[in-house]
């Protein structure tokens, strides 16, 4: 009986344990009896709430739960420092306008960097065909001038002993390749006098056999002013740099090219626009000693053609390619529009503001019209090397005179007059202007 009883107990106690091992929903279910009012319970995806209802409690009607899906918290890229490719604008220079691109020779060969000490590279990926068709075609016309002349005048160089090394090479190489390309503008037997001097040189800036000596004084007495070490420090860090027909001494009639260059800075901050360009002006002057221009040069030849010229010229005969070209095209606007005196500092929304561009810039005022020469005269004359020819350039050149005004030769020249010619180039230029300057 005892055995029997004991039995019974554990079968009662294991249905206890069953009873309480089974789960609270397995009854719950709209209007089905509940226990406790507010009691809520969860089964298959649906709420429900013990409610009273008269007298009696009863589950409430199911109510969908919806579960929200968590949103992954994305995990940080890390940042990564890229490299500028080709296209990029130069770096920013501590305190010195836009930027500037690094250039060197390497092997006969120039290269460009965003360094000035790592990463030099001869090669630009981009085609002629991502730019602007005047642009290819006046940079081609340039690049392709093949000189008919049978020899390149002698080159006498006058060098100070405290010129940097690194900087002479790359300027004596330039200096070779840019009067073999010249070549058919002077005489057969023809001198060119080049003379590379510090701020320390003053023997050298005395002799009137080598130099324009006027304007190399002024170069020099501006370096060793306190007051200017900012300005020569940051813009002329590269040398300042002059071409001119000698009209004194044993070498008059000859090109004197120089350059004063300051002994504190490295090659590093060599420009190869600088020769190239101020080359440029000694061709102009050898045009215009014969014409006998020199002497009423700023009266009589509007300056956005004088440094206008010698700006395109000297661009695309420094650059092997148009990618590195046009950088410096846009590198020379943007320096300008940022470093510039703040009237200077115009993005020009219309072609009626281009035109004024360049009626300021024909007139060398110290202010507006000299920074603009350079920019707005640089596309004049790219436009009209694409439309009419590498000739017409130095057609215009030549055909100013005593007897010739400018604006007549423009009109012989091009069969436009000048206010034509402004109007049929302003939408270009207005078009380069605001490419250069879409970062702004």
């Amino acid at each position: 009986m005892m055995m029997r009883l004991r039995f019974l107990t554990l079968a009662l106690i294991t249905g206890l344990a069953f009873a309480q091992l089974a789960p609270a929903s397995a009854s719950v279910k709209a209007g089905a009896a509940c226990t406790k009012v507010g009691k809520i319970t969860f089964k298959a995806g649906y709420k429900f709430t013990c409610i009273k209802t008269g007298k009696k409690l009863k589950w409430s009607r199911a109510i969908k739960v919806v579960v929200a899906t968590p949103t992954p918290t994305p995990t940080p890229t890390p940042t990564v420092d890229t490299e500028p490719k080709a296209g990029d604008p130069p770096l920013p220079s501590e305190n010195c306008g836009y930027g500037n691109f690094y250039y060197r020779i390497n092997n006969a060969v120039l290269e460009r960097s965003f360094y000035p000490d790592k990463l030099f590279t001869s090669q630009d990926s981009r085609l002629s065909t991502e730019f602007d068709l005047i642009r290819v075609k006046a940079y081609q016309a340039i690049r392709d001038h093949i000189s008919t002349s049978k020899g390149a005048p002698q080159i006498d160089f006058h060098i100070a002993l405290d010129f940097p090394t690194d900087e002479l090479n790359a300027l004596k190489q330039q200096l070779k390749l840019v009067t073999e390309y010249w070549s058919d503008r002077f005489q057969l037997g023809a001198h060119v006098q080049a003379t590379f001097l510090t701020e320390k040189d003053s023997a050298l800036i005395d002799a009137s056999n080598t130099t324009n000596s006027v304007d190399a004084k002024w170069i020099m007495d501006t370096y060793l002013d306190p007051k200017n070490f900012g300005m020569t420090n940051c813009g002329w860090r590269n040398g300042i740099a002059g071409a001119h027909v000698l009209n004194l001494g044993i070498n008059i009639g000859q090109v004197g090219y120089w350059i004063v260059f300051p002994s504190w800075h490295t090659s590093k901050d060599w420009d190869p626009v600088n020769l190239p360009h101020e080359f440029t002006h000694s061709i102009q002057g050898l045009i215009w000693s014969n014409n006998e221009v020199m002497g009423h040069r700023d009266d009589w030849i509007a300056y956005n053609f004088t440094e206008g010229g010698a700006q395109i010229f000297g661009t695309a005969l420094a650059f092997p390619n148009i990618g590195w070209y046009n950088d410096e095209i846009n590198r020379k606007i943007m320096d300008g529009f940022r470093g510039g005196p703040t009237s200077v500092r115009l993005a020009p929304t219309t072609t009626a503001e281009i035109i004024s561009m360049l009626q300021i810039s024909e007139k060398n005022d110290n202010a507006n019209g000299s920074a603009w020469a350079y920019t707005v005269g640089f596309h004049l004359w790219e436009w009209v090397i694409a439309n009419y020819g590498f000739d017409a350039y130095w057609d215009i050149a030549k055909g100013v005179s005593s007897n010739q005004s400018y604006d007549a030769t423009v009109l012989k020249v091009i069969g436009k007059s000048k206010s034509d010619l402004y109007n049929e180039a302003a939408p270009y230029i207005l078009k380069s202007f605001q490419a250069a300057l879409v970062e702004q």
